[in-house]
């Protein structure tokens, strides 16, 4: 695990706890801690994507509007980014315009939208959209994703099973105009904890998401200071805004 490494002035918020930080990961400089603590928390996920290489698709004169995405491979493996070419589309009736993800190579469809992390206690900002394959649940070369499995740092297996290849995509909180409709962004290195912390409570409800939830907590260090009376104001704060 890399050190801390300072920054710029410009701030920028800690990607466990949501506190305003000027201090990333000392390797990809492209993940934001506030302390140790955060940065030691976050390293068993983290680590699957940090990378002094980021791959970065500058716009191209001519060429078709495209996002970056987080492609999951049902035969495990390290995540990877994917540069995905983006579709206009224009409503027959009433002339609107927007953007969604090309057909090519694989048709996913946007199944789930992660607009909170309930582990952490924190809204996005934006959504996350896990996109199955097509015919996943139909398809006999589909299995269980094991990169879901591998992206596991519980000591619980992952509770769904996630066939097939799986595609993360990231739009704009409330972006729609229509119902479909969003504003892509581009997936960034930060984003993988969100699915992760998603990927190992989904399919828990009730008590059961409740023990979970306060379980996984004690590892927390936002959790575990407030659990001795030594939380911080500004990043509980933070951690329960909308």
């Amino acid at each position: 695990m890399s050190d801390i490494e300072s920054s710029d002035v410009r701030t920028h918020e800690c990607n466990i706890c949501a506190r305003q930080t000027w201090r990333s990961c000392g390797r990809c400089k492209l993940v934001w801690y506030c302390s140790k603590e955060c940065q030691r928390y976050d390293y068993k996920v983290h680590k699957h994507l940090c990378s002094t290489e980021f791959p970065i698709y500058p716009a191209k004169d001519g060429a078709k509007p495209s996002t970056r995405v987080l492609s999951l491979p049902q035969n495990g493996g390290r995540p990877t980014f994917v540069e995905v070419p983006l579709e206009t589309v224009v409503d027959e009736d009433d002339g609107v315009t927007w953007e969604k993800l090309s057909k090519e190579p694989i048709w996913f469809i946007q199944d789930v939208e992660v607009g909170r992390n309930l582990l952490l206690g924190r809204n996005l900002g934006y959504r996350l959209l896990i996109g199955i394959k097509e015919d996943a649940l139909l398809d006999p070369s589909c299995y269980p994703n094991r990169c879901v499995q591998e992206l596991n740092y519980t000591k619980n297996p992952t509770p769904h099973s996630w066939p097939g290849p799986l595609q993360v995509a990231k739009v704009a909180h409330k972006s729609w105009i229509l119902d479909s409709t969003y504003r892509y962004l581009d997936v960034e290195i930060g984003d993988l904890r969100h699915v992760v912390d998603y990927f190992v409570l989904y399919g828990l409800m009730g008590p059961d998401l409740d023990a979970a939830i306060t379980e996984l907590r004690r590892d927390i260090p936002l959790f575990k200071k407030q659990a001795t009376g030594q939380g911080d104001t500004q990043a509980s704060a933070a951690a329960g805004r909308s």
